[in-house]
């Protein structure tokens, strides 16, 4: 309830990228890959070319903040803010 651990989420069961994907977090700041399952340590492709997004601030999704990614096919990534 307190929202001091969280873990944000974001999976594409699709075949198709999404560029530019804007995910939106509870609070602004740096958040860190946890989970990248499009990382070559799984087989993927690496894609994801950063291990830490810095949020914008923009409203989306009833968010005051999001992180802009680009989401591989076939993935699911966890992100934690640090």
């Amino acid at each position: 309830a307190d929202w001091k651990e969280h873990v944000v989420v974001v999976a594409n069961f699709t075949p198709m990228a999404w560029e530019d994907y804007r995910l939106a977090v509870p609070f602004p700041g740096t958040y860190e890959v946890l989970l990248n399952s499009d990382s070559p340590a799984f087989g993927g492709s690496g894609s994801l070319e950063s291990d830490a997004l810095e949020t914008v601030a923009e409203a989306h999704l009833g968010r005051d903040q999001h992180v802009v990614l680009d989401l591989p096919p076939l993935t699911l990534i966890a992100l934690r803010r640090v």
